[in-house]
C-alpha cells in the first residue's frame, strides 16, 4: 500500500512465490500488506515495515573548494597555507536537480590513481611542488561519480632579487660599500622559486630607510652614499628575503692643485709636487 500519497498503485494482487515488480511502484514510502485465505475461508494477514523506493539514477557532483591564496586554474597555484575541501550534491533524475537520495561519502587522493582517502575535513599540501589531486563521491544508491582531476602547484617561496650595475664600480678593501661611477642605471632582477613558481608580481626598493616603492627594473639614484633595501613579492603574496646594499655614487672628479718647483739653473734636477684633496 502507498504510505506517502504517491497515487500510483496501492493494491497489487499476487500469488505465492510471485515477485513484486517494483517498477509498478512510484518513488516514496511503502508498506507491504499480505493477506491469505484458505479453502475454509480462514484469513491470515501480515505487514512489513516501511520502506522507500527511490528513482535515483545519477551519481553525485563533487566540487573542489580552495581557501586562501590561489592563482590560475590548471595548474592552480597555491601556498602551503591554502586549504582544500570537497562539497558534493546528489541529483535524482535531472542534472543539478539536487533531489537525489544523498551523498554517502567523498574521497580524494594526492598523486595516486588508486590510493584514495575518505574525506572528512579540509586539508593542505605543505611541501612545494606539482601534484595531481583526484576526488569523487558515491551516493546512498551506490552510484559512483567519475574521478575528477585538478593539477596543483604549491609555491611557498618568495622571489630572489639581485642588484646589477651598468657602470664601472669597485669595492674598497675592508669595506662593503660599492663605489659606482655615475648615477646608474642600476637594475633589480628577480627570480621566483621553486622551478614551478607562480611568478613575481612586484619588486620593492627602500633608500636610506625611507618608504618602499615598487621598482620596474632599472632606476637611478642621486650622488652620494645610499643604503638600499630591496625584496620581491610573487602573485601569491610570498615575500622573498630582504637584501641590503651600501652604494656610493660618484660623478664628481677629484679637485687637484699642483705646484711646479724648479731648482737653480745650475742643477739638472727638476722636482714636481701636487696635492689632491680627498674625494
Amino acid at each position: 500500500s502507498d504510505e506517502g500519497g504517491n497515487g500510483l498503485l496501492d493494491t497489487l494482487w499476487v500469488s505465492t512465490g510471485v515477485a513484486i515488480d517494483v517498477e509498478l511502484l512510484d518513488a516514496g514510502s511503502w508498506r507491504v500488506l499480505a493477506q491469505a485465505t484458505d479453502f475454509a475461508t480462514n484469513v491470515a494477514t501480515a505487514a512489513s515495515g516501511l520502506f522507500r523506493i527511490e528513482r535515483d539514477v545519477l551519481a553525485p557532483r563533487t566540487a573542489l573548494l580552495i581557501e586562501g591564496p590561489r592563482v590560475g586554474d590548471f595548474p592552480v597555484f597555491v601556498t602551503p597555507q591554502s586549504s582544500f575541501s570537497l562539497s558534493a550534491v546528489d541529483d535524482l533524475l535531472i542534472f543539478e536537480d539536487g533531489a537525489g537520495v544523498g551523498v554517502a561519502a567523498s574521497s580524494y587522493s594526492i598523486d595516486s590513481e588508486s590510493d584514495f582517502s575518505l574525506y572528512s575535513a579540509s586539508f593542505s599540501i605543505v611541501q612545494e611542488g606539482a601534484y595531481d589531486l583526484r576526488y569523487l563521491s558515491v551516493d546512498l544508491a551506490g552510484h559512483v561519480e567519475g574521478v575528477k582531476l585538478t593539477s596543483v602547484a604549491v609555491d611557498g617561496s618568495g622571489p630572489a632579487v639581485a642588484l646589477a650595475y651598468h657602470a664601472p664600480f669597485r669595492v674598497l678593501p675592508g669595506t662593503t660599500t660599492v663605489f659606482i661611477r655615475g648615477l646608474g642605471p642600476l637594475v633589480l632582477s628577480t627570480t621566483d622559486y621553486p622551478a614551478l613558481a607562480v611568478g613575481t608580481t612586484a619588486t620593492f626598493l627602500s633608500v636610506n630607510e625611507g618608504a618602499a616603492a615598487a621598482i620596474g627594473g632599472q632606476f637611478s639614484l642621486p650622488e652620494g652614499l645610499r643604503d638600499l633595501a630591496f625584496w620581491g613579492v610573487d602573485a601569491l603574496g610570498n615575500q622573498g628575503s630582504t637584501v641590503v646594499a651600501s652604494l656610493k655614487l660618484d660623478v664628481t672628479a677629484p679637485a687637484v692643485t699642483g705646484d711646479l718647483i724648479m731648482t737653480a739653473l745650475s742643477t739638472d734636477t727638476i722636482r714636481l709636487t701636487w696635492t689632491g684633496p680627498g674625494d
